[in-house]
């Protein structure tokens, strides 16, 4: 059984992973949550990550939905999802708290062959991880560049033993993130699903912030509203879809997550200056 001082380990959120130590392993979030923030982080909608996501469970439970299977998770056990892997988190009634990490594996490693060939891995969390997520708690009520340096070894004997062991599978040192951060893990998440017609506050409360925080962010860096940004996107995945396949508009309208094929042609219109159809004619001339 896990048993670790959850408050002491939830001060890993304040941390950054962006100094890796191990070349084989690119660390980009590592943080505790639990039912009190579920409805603001979770999305409720199927989704994809062009990233690993590895989430254990410390108290209570949740319901993870792999494409066309769901995982009941309780406390104690795991789930790594490779990248591109469709899936969503619903809380158990319970409620849950998880420690969750995301990262890349380095193309050629260890880590990468035995990672990537899956789509899932799940199973009970053995000794080493138990006790390394326990280091990991003592470890963060430190804090400072030196907790980093630690905490992050034993992240890696945590990957590294899912990784070895015979698992069921299937085919910032400062206390707030930076800017950078919350703008890269909005535009990953954007990128990520283009079949999800994304609007503001799901893209925010993915990144574990306002909208409006986030919006500001896209206006000075970005030098438009997220609104507008969202819009360009799916306009982009549009104009590819239209440019370089023979899909009937219907089809393309559907796998961009629109409601209706007459709502598609009037944003598409409304982007571009022209319908679907003479935008295609004009490309192909």
């Amino acid at each position: 059984m896990i048993k670790i001082n959850i408050t002491a380990l939830s001060n890993i959120n304040k941390l950054s992973f962006s100094n890796n130590i191990n070349n084989d392993l690119d660390v980009f979030w590592v943080e505790v949550s639990g039912s009190e923030i579920a409805a603001r982080v979770i999305t409720p909608l199927m989704h994809r990550h062009s990233f690993f996501e590895l989430h254990i469970i410390l108290e209570g439970g949740v319901n993870c939905f792999i494409e066309d299977k769901c995982l009941n998770l309780e406390k104690d056990s795991f789930v790594l999802l490779a990248p591109n892997t469709m899936h969503r988190i619903e809380p158990s009634q319970n409620g849950f708290t998880r420690l969750s990490i995301t990262f890349l594996a380095k193309a050629g490693s260890m880590l990468d062959k035995r990672l990537s060939s899956k789509g899932y891995i799940t199973g009970q969390a053995d000794d080493s991880i138990i006790n390394a997520i326990e280091v990991i708690s003592k470890y963060v009520a430190v804090g400072g560049h030196y907790a980093e340096t630690l905490c992050y070894g034993r992240i890696f004997e945590i990957i590294y033993s899912i990784a070895q062991n015979d698992y069921y599978s299937a085919p910032i040192y400062n206390n707030q993130r930076s800017v950078n951060d919350y703008l890269d893990k909005a535009k990953k998440y954007i990128l990520d699903n283009p079949h999800l017609f994304l609007n503001c506050e799901e893209v925010a409360a993915y990144c574990h912030i306002s909208s409006k925080q986030l919006g500001r962010i896209f206006e000075k860096y970005e030098k438009m509203s997220l609104h507008k940004y969202l819009h360009s996107c799916k306009l982009k995945d549009a104009q590819n879809l239209i440019e370089n396949t023979d899909l009937p508009f219907s089809k393309i309208s559907s796998m961009l997550g629109f409601n209706t094929d007459n709502y598609f042609n009037s944003f598409f219109k409304k982007g571009s200056g022209m319908s679907p159809g003479q935008y295609r004619k004009n490309f192909r001339k």
